[in-house]
């Protein structure tokens, strides 16, 4: 539970405070999940922005408060040297690769913002546990609830979605879900990590009878979503990690995994009741995606748009552009993947420079490797990819060391711990399919999750180093601070960029993460 501070110390400042920074975070993945907040912005590029916002604003927050400093200072002295080490030398090579690989000082400063960003997450992550050892249970209280609100603000306005679409004569499809994200695998990435907690309500408000009820209709409305978009990453992802804690916990198979399966089995009800009623409208039961071949299926994807009229009423279909479509390919991954690790071979020790890959990888397929290990190798370099890989071990055997220490007890604080490792596991699978790391929501909600479970299991005993974790804040309100100019530039000069950069996949570029180490070569005036 962390170290008890001394009561007379803790203010009623210093408890709003480290309140008030998840509940920043909490309104963030609330707002941008459910709100089209700047209608003539692009939803990615509004988040993105936000982001920008949020960051400098939580470590100004956190410089603030004596209180809420001093349990950061616990939580960085907590980490342990090897693993500090490899941190600071994994974002020292993304670095050194930038600086190498750059063609250009804009193109440069988009590396160094992809280097910076990963780093003011793993700060903002190491504030959430601070807060977290601060506020205790009313931390937890606040996070659920701001992650419930948003899975049913977005379920209820997916199943609108459904009628509205209908009410005009179409059929709602994956491309016509989830209008709040460029992008809807985007959200996908975010279920990822929400869909496990949500099973913690119940368990965080004392068993309540109606925190159970709700508990069960935000899972269902959530595994509805994944059933309707055909989130196989997701679904894959989420399965493993359950079926990995149910073999290591007693506490997952006798309660949590109940939850869990009542959210699925709703969710189901709710995919068949919609299925049916489209099925009806085509009066029809029988669709016919799966004579599709997988290539087909992974051009369609990528280009919805390239559709001949021959095609247009399967693509119309429900079932069709949900789990009805072929679900074994890859999607073209597997190009992606080959063609990481050709870019390797260019530099081996540093890569190719962080964020290049969209502009040196396949034509028409801008973005990641979908694969954050080939991402790192092809842009950071061999070395980076080893350290990444060790600091990886090193929090599975954490992960799992909770899970064996986790008891029999079935308390709300032990199933909240044994559903953030769920979430943490389920996050790392889904990284070898996704990019998942690139997203601003799912960036967000890693630091959210990732922070929360360490201020849940730390056991804090070193003598803080207020020196270093000073340092550390101060550099990172610094930085955040850079990123508004940063942002608001890009903003200003975005529709420059669309332009004369090639308008592929749902409007791209997008505010930095996407085709924007390419925009090196446009001359703005």
């Amino acid at each position: 539970m962390g170290r008890n501070l001394d009561s007379a110390s803790i203010t009623i400042k210093t408890r709003l405070t480290a309140l008030l920074i998840p509940c920043l975070i909490g309104g963030y993945l609330v707002i941008t999940s459910t709100v089209n907040v700047f209608p003539d912005i692009p939803v990615y590029d509004v988040k993105r922005v936000f982001q920008y916002v949020l960051l400098p604003v939580v470590f100004l927050l956190t410089l603030s408060s004596s209180s809420v400093r001093l349990a950061f200072a616990d939580q960085v002295s907590n980490v342990p040297k090897l693993v500090g080490l490899g941190i600071v030398l994994f974002l020292l090579l993304g670095i050194t690769s930038a600086v190498v690989n750059s063609e250009s000082h804009r193109g440069l400063l988009y590396s160094l913002v992809d280097v910076s960003t990963f780093g003011l997450l793993m700060v903002l992550a190491i504030i959430v546990a601070a807060c977290r050892e601060q506020a205790g249970q009313n931390f937890d209280r606040m996070v659920i609830s701001f992650l419930t609100v948003m899975a049913l603000a977005v379920g209820f306005q997916e199943l609108m979605g459904f009628w509205a679409v209908r009410s005009v004569g179409g059929v709602y499809n994956f491309d016509l879900a989830l209008i709040h994200f460029s992008f809807p695998r985007m959200y996908n990435h975010l279920q990822t990590w929400t869909i496990p907690i949500l099973a913690a309500l119940p368990f965080v408000f004392s068993r309540n009878r109606l925190a159970a009820v709700i508990c069960i209709i935000a899972l269902g409305l959530h595994w509805y979503i994944l059933l309707v978009t055909g989130a196989r990453g997701s679904i894959v992802s989420l399965l493993t990690a359950f079926m990995i804690v149910s073999f290591f916990s007693p506490i997952a198979r006798k309660a949590i995994i109940r939850w869990q399966f009542a959210g699925f089995i709703l969710g189901i009800m709710l995919y068949a009741g919609f299925y049916a009623i489209s099925a009806m409208d085509k009066d029809r039961l029988l669709p016919g995606s799966q004579s599709a071949t997988a290539s087909e299926q992974s051009a369609e994807e990528f280009n919805p748009a390239i559709v001949n009229s021959k095609e247009q009423t399967r693509l119309n279909s429900f079932y069709d552009r949900s789990v009805g479509r072929p679900m074994l390919h890859t999607s073209g991954r597997t190009g992606l993947w080959k063609s990481a690790i050709g870019h390797t071979k260019e530099n081996p020790f540093l890569g190719i420079g962080p964020m290049n890959f969209d502009c040196k990888g396949p034509k028409g397929r801008l973005g990641s490797p979908h694969n954050f290990a080939f991402q790192i190798l092809s842009e950071w370099g061999i070395p980076a990819l080893i350290i990444l890989v060790s600091l990886g071990f090193f929090m599975l055997w954490f992960l799992f060391q909770g899970l064996k220490s986790s008891g029999d007890e079935e308390s709300g604080v032990q199933a909240l711990k044994i559903l953030l490792i769920t979430s943490i596991l389920a996050a790392c699978v889904h990284l070898m399919v996704s990019s998942l790391l690139l997203t601003p929501a799912s960036q967000v909600a890693a630091a959210l999750i990732g922070g929360w479970f360490l201020g849940i299991s730390a056991q804090l005993q070193q003598k803080p180093n207020s020196r270093l974790a000073m340092g550390l804040l101060c550099s990172a309100a610094l930085c955040g601070l850079m990123l508004l100019p940063f942002g608001y530039h890009e903003m200003v000069k975005m529709p420059v960029y669309r332009e004369q950069l090639p308008a592929v996949e749902q409007g791209r570029p997008r505010l930095w993460q996407l085709g924007k180490t390419c925009s090196n070569k446009i001359e703005l005036q």
